[in-house]
């Protein structure tokens, strides 16, 4: 429920805040308590309130946490495959789990490899459990656990979702088949998954020769890649780097927030 105040009397002038800062016809109070204003969001600890009405804010930092538009828009993981290997990068970005404030200096590991896979996770990056952990956490240990098998890492992770959490986590795993079901060279799978308290979802599956696919804030990317079926590691390597420095560059140059950056992780499985 949004509440916009109408009075301008609440305002107070700080030396980094002048009353122009704010247009009063844009004012409004989210249902999470933050100040909306000029489409930035504003702690909710900075207001002084009495009752529904905002009276006033508190002295001190008022720069804006910067807002978030979709929860899986943030980051970007990619998986290029072929008849040599199948390779994955991330960004390594923060985000609080809250949606709304970048975690700076910190770069979060997104994807994780078994013996036979490569897991990757975007969007969401905290767990609530017992305690709220991070699931960067939580993905090590569980690959750890089963390095042969993705399948029972992503039950066990759903399996400690609390019954009335209402987030949903998003997965892309790339994997290898066992030669005995496979008659070719073309043994690398790539699937997509979205995970609740209540269920476990698959999203896609491309069991192509060579492919690419993108996950997360994939409007950052070309369209209708072409892989070449020779390409060697080194060449997969590259060129799956490539797009990730590609992506990271154009969002800085032109987006007011870039939702992909940090360090470029990456990971090849053979």
């Amino acid at each position: 429920m949004c509440q916009k105040k109408q009075s301008s009397q609440w305002l107070e002038k700080h030396d980094n805040l002048s009353y122009s800062s704010f247009d009063l016809e844009s004012l409004r109070k989210s249902g999470l308590g933050h100040l909306i204003c000029e489409d930035k969001i504003w702690s909710p600890a900075l207001l002084i309130e009495n009752g529904n009405d905002i009276v006033g804010l508190k002295k001190g930092d008022f720069s804006p946490i910067i807002k978030r538009k979709k929860e899986n828009d943030m980051s970007l993981i990619l998986m290029m495959k072929n008849q040599n290997g199948l390779v994955a990068v991330s960004d390594s970005k923060s985000t609080i789990s809250n949606g709304m404030e970048e975690e700076y200096g910190r770069n979060v590991q997104k994807i994780f490899k078994g013996n036979n896979y490569i897991l990757g996770t975007w969007g969401v990056n905290m767990l609530h459990i017992d305690v709220t952990v991070r699931i960067e956490d939580v993905l090590k240990s569980l690959v750890e656990r089963y390095p042969d098998d993705f399948g029972a890492v992503l039950k066990e992770f759903q399996y400690h979702l609390k019954r009335d959490c209402e987030e949903e986590y998003y997965f892309i795993v790339g994997f290898r088949l066992n030669s005995q079901y496979y008659k070719d060279n073309y043994s690398y799978i790539i699937e997509g998954y979205t995970i609740t308290a209540g269920d476990i979802n698959m999203n896609f599956s491309d069991c192509s020769p060579s492919g690419c696919r993108a996950a997360g804030a994939i409007d950052m990317l070309p369209r209708n890649f072409s892989i070449n079926m020779n390409w060697t590691e080194g060449e997969l390597k590259k060129k799956a780097e490539l797009l990730m420095q590609t992506a990271i560059k154009l969002g800085n140059e032109f987006m007011p927030y870039n939702p992909v950056g940090g360090e470029i992780q990456m990971v090849y499985l053979k």
